[in-house]
């Protein structure tokens, strides 16, 4: 990439109008190489596969360096030109590798110490690992640990607000922020109990959110829900498991109630904006299938998740807890729960029939639990879930 007078001059030349276009030519060009380090990965992992037996391992890692650090190279040089196309520099790939080195750990100290703040809130947060993976992408990922039980409701929105604040500190423009992207497809929280993960599960946010969007609402409500983490890369992160039973069965039923929720706001959506633009059948027929398939897993998962931890919970009352009078309590307030959420719960395994009407009252009735389920999950963890 040159900086020479005539690529300052021909970039300064023709009306204003010409330049916003090549100036949006050149931020394309940014976002494109970016792109392209992001996907270098899978790119080498193919040619590996075809072609890795002709080359000798040790050229080909040298290879797959070089070709990283080409593209990284380039970017930098190519913002640097874009942000003061008038600027020269003695030795520029130099400067432009050192800014983008300054902002990468710039962000990363910003995030520590925004994670650290919020310790005043209640919640232990830190950053365990640059370097693992999410579904093969790199990712950041994050532990969040409370003390009270209440407080796992919020966790994951409070991770994202310190995130978003480190993010507003760096003061990034519109491209410095792409190479982080790059690095890191994905930001993940690992919500946490009393320094312990209740189970192999995670919340898994896109980067892009934070870095590029510069979002400063609140986080959908999609990114608030924990998934299972896969195997391999659980293994590299050497996090503490609650190993009681109550602890995955009660976080199995709290997760599959909030897809749920989710689930039916989702087809209750579509019925209503069908109906009052009196399009219902046609509407419908295209995404009925897809959406009552969905919502019919989420039903039987729920309810399924819902039964194991009644039945587990009505077995250890039959045995030696202390706090019997608690736990019958919360019990009661389980089974009261579910009878609000599954409105035909001795029919949960067979067919529903669902009109705009019985759609209206299961939404008003699971508004009315929703509000419970993270008193329940609290009361469960605290009543039934080991001191050590």
């Amino acid at each position: 990439v040159s900086r020479g007078n005539k690529i300052v001059a021909i970039n300064k030349i023709g009306s204003e109008q010409e330049y916003e276009k090549s100036e949006q030519k050149c931020r394309m060009c940014l976002l494109n190489l970016a792109t392209s380090i992001e996907t270098l990965s899978d790119f080498q992992k193919e040619f590996r596969t075809h072609f890795g037996r002709r080359i000798l391992t040790a050229e080909l890692n040298d290879l797959d360096r070089r070709e990283k650090r080409a593209l990284s190279r380039l970017w930098a040089i190519s913002h640097e030109f874009i942000r003061d196309p008038s600027r020269t520099h003695s030795n520029l790939t130099e400067y432009a590798e050192s800014i983008q080195r300054n902002n990468h750990d710039r962000f990363l100290c910003l995030l520590r110490n925004a994670l650290a703040d919020l310790q005043r809130e209640g919640t232990e947060a830190r950053l365990v690992s640059v370097n693992s993976n999410w579904s093969g992408r790199k990712a950041l990922w994050i532990t969040a640990s409370v003390q009270e039980a209440r407080g796992l409701e919020r966790i994951i929105l409070s991770v994202a607000s310190a995130i978003s604040a480190a993010v507003a500190a760096c003061r990034f423009d519109d491209q410095e922020a792409l190479p982080l992207v790059s690095e890191w497809k994905y930001i993940v929280v690992v919500p946490q109990f009393r320094k312990r993960s209740l189970a192999k599960v995670a919340s898994s946010i896109p980067s892009t959110y934070f870095l590029i969007a510069s979002n400063q609402s609140e986080l959908p409500l999609i990114y608030t829900f924990s998934v299972p983490v896969e195997k391999q890369d659980w293994a590299h992160l050497n996090l503490t498991l609650w190993t009681a039973p109550v602890a995955s069965l009660t976080m199995k039923w709290y997760e599959a109630s909030h897809l749920l929720v989710i689930q039916l706001q989702m087809c209750f959506n579509l019925f209503t904006a069908a109906t009052q633009n009196s399009v219902f059948p046609e509407v419908l027929r295209q995404h009925e299938e897809r959406f009552t398939r969905n919502l019919s897993e989420a039903v039987n998962s729920a309810y399924t998740a819902y039964e194991h931890l009644r039945d587990f919970l009505a077995m250890r009352l039959d045995s030696s807890l202390s706090a019997v009078t608690q736990g019958i309590g919360i019990l009661e307030r389980l089974k009261e729960w579910a009878k609000a959420v599954f409105p035909q719960e001795q029919g949960v395994s067979g067919t529903i029939v669902l009109d705009i009407e019985r759609f209206s009252e299961w939404m008003k009735s699971l508004g009315k639990a929703a509000p419970e389920t993270p008193v329940i999950l609290a009361g469960i963890l605290e009543c039934f879930l080991p001191t050590s």
